[in-house]
């Protein structure tokens, strides 16, 4: 590769290590966001503190999704009233039979989902039979229903399938046959606009009309079927015409921005073993047929979004909504981001007892809304969505939290006022909080301080960073990792060689680009696929180890193992 030119590698080098001086005023967007996360998780918060006042008071389905919510929300599966419910669900369970309190199928579903939530090993038994249960009541057809009906239920069999996916994922095998009826029937039930109904006629193909929460929950399910039927498919890319989904090309690295990989895996190590088992297994729907049918359930969603006025209960249809989007990896419908909106619909209409209602009532409602603004299935599938672009092509923390929601009317329409800037100590303490609160928004606090801060500041911290690059949590390691290499301390290098070996890829790019920010060894940004193959990563670490050697000080160890504190 030619070499660049002094002034062109001052800029690129510049552009990629942050330096503050070619940085325009940081966007106000990044106080709006921040200001906006923080109402958002006050609403989650004052939402959960109402659902456990009420939680032992509810019947067994209403008190299951309420403890599925209250566990997406952070809270521990030791609390008293989260420990009675789950003591209670499991009286109805035998180690050979499931005895419901109403509805069969939907108890059993959001049962196994709060159990499984609570602890999937401890629970594994109850969790077994439950799924055994929802397996014998499955249709002919492939579909679940309520107890007296035959023709089958789009949104029963939304709990169904939710919990043999949970179920899955706890260890527990289900047939593929089961998956492979599932989306037969959604496929076959499918309305000619695209659209799902609530209780579709089979011998018609559809029935009723299409609407927006059957309509989210079909995609949803459809691609859980998906998932288990064709574990290693490839995305069918037909379903950016009508949605903008999350770029995982892989080709672009930056501060603090995800790797995303086709081979990346989104399941359990469970449902991974599950998948295998299933292999032999040759489905009955086609890889396409079930690809076309969420196209076409997208496209309805698409020309008929929106978050105030849906066909349905609207905080159900929200807490599908997620659901959907989230599996089949929709960030957009069209124009609309659906988890901006929502939100910001959710933080307006919360009631002034802190939850939500709609005619499903105000438990499960407010149940809906928690699952919504938590984004509880882009925890289970461990999506990584893009980062924000702030100033110059820095990139800051993600998109688990919209940038402005001032359609919400917060205060007068607008989100009002701003707050003032953190020190880096204070930001560092946390990402050392075990419950790690508003991460993306610390992430891009660190970012800014750093990029805008005294220098002096940053070597101040140093000793906390080196022990958050060893952090549990990979994105607390890949902040810390991307604030050493701004430190300007070449002895900081061997800390980053050692995150070259993480096994979290996201981890190591991010060495990798501290190391090129603080070695100024730039020369090859940008002009190749970046190394991912354990051959490529191995020779990367030769690589700069060797550079190490050359220039470290003469009293130095060989060892460019990063010690222990």
């Amino acid at each position: 590769m030619r070499r660049l030119s002094g002034r062109i590698q001052l800029l690129v080098l510049a552009a990629f290590c942050g330096m503050a001086f070619l940085l325009p005023e940081v966007s106000r967007s990044q106080e709006n966001r921040r200001a906006v996360e923080a109402q958002i998780k006050s609403a989650i918060d004052r939402a959960s503190q109402m659902l456990l006042t009420k939680l032992v008071t509810q019947s067994d389905g209403e008190a299951a999704i309420a403890t599925v919510a209250l566990l997406k929300s952070g809270m521990k599966p030791d609390n008293p009233q989260i420990k009675a419910v789950i003591d209670r669900l499991g009286t109805r369970i035998t180690r050979v039979a499931f005895t419901p309190q109403q509805h069969h199928v939907y108890e059993a579903g959001v049962s196994l989902l709060a159990l499984a939530n609570a602890d999937p090993k401890k629970h594994r038994a109850k969790i077994e039979v439950l799924a055994k249960y929802l397996i014998a009541n499955q249709g002919p057809h492939g579909q679940w229903h309520y107890p007296g009906s035959l023709d089958g239920d789009t949104s029963i069999s939304q709990y169904a399938i939710l919990g043999l996916w949970e179920a899955t994922r706890s260890g527990v095998a289900v047939p593929a046959e089961v998956w492979d009826r599932a989306a037969a029937w959604h496929i076959r039930t499918q309305q000619q606009d695209g659209g799902f109904g609530y209780h579709p006629d089979i011998n018609r193909g559809g029935g009723m009309a299409s609407m927006h929460s059957m309509t989210v929950a079909g995609i949803g399910s459809l691609r859980i079927a998906r998932r288990h039927l064709y574990p290693n498919a490839r995305e069918r890319v037909a379903v950016e015409s009508a949605a903008k989904k999350v770029n995982r090309s892989g080709k672009r690295y930056g501060i603090l921005e995800p790797v995303y990989r086709e081979e990346e895996s989104e399941a359990s190590s469970e449902e991974v073993r599950i998948s295998a088992r299933n292999a032999s297994y040759i489905p009955t729907v086609k890889l396409a047929q079930i690809d076309e049918a969420v196209e076409r359930g997208v496209n309805w969603m698409t020309t008929n979004f929106t978050v105030t006025r849906p066909s349905g209960y609207p905080i159900y249809y929200l807490y599908g909504l997620e659901r959907g989007a989230t599996l089949a990896e929709i960030q957009t419908f069209g124009i609309h981001d659906w988890y901006e909106e929502g939100a910001a619909h959710l933080v307006a209409t919360q009631t002034p007892s802190h939850g939500w209602t709609d005619g499903s009532g105000e438990v499960p409602a407010t149940a809906f809304g928690i699952l919504f603004l938590t984004r509880a299935t882009s925890k289970m599938v461990r999506h990584v969505v893009p980062r924000v672009e702030v100033g110059a092509g820095v990139l800051v923390g993600g998109r688990g939290l919209p940038d402005q929601l001032d359609s919400a009317k917060l205060n007068d329409g607008k989100i009002k006022g701003t707050q003032k800037k953190s020190p880096l100590d204070e930001l560092l303490a946390q990402l050392e909080n075990p419950q790690l609160p508003l991460l993306e928004s610390t992430q891009a606090d660190i970012v800014e301080q750093v990029l805008t801060g005294k220098r002096e500041e940053l070597i101040g911290q140093v000793d906390r960073l080196k022990k958050l690059a060893r952090h549990k949590e990979p994105d607390v390691r890949r902040t810390a990792l991307w604030a050493l290499g701004r430190s300007d301390d070449l002895r900081l290098a061997p800390h980053l060689i050692q995150g070259l070996k993480d096994p979290d890829v996201d981890v190591y790019v991010e060495a990798r680009n501290a190391l090129r920010c603080l070695s100024r060894q730039v020369e090859d940004f940008g002009a190749k696929e970046e190394p991912l193959d354990a051959v490529t990563r191995e020779r990367e670490l030769v690589k700069w180890r060797d550079w190490y050697k050359s220039i470290r000080a003469y009293d130095e160890r060989d060892d460019l193992v990063a010690p222990g504190e």
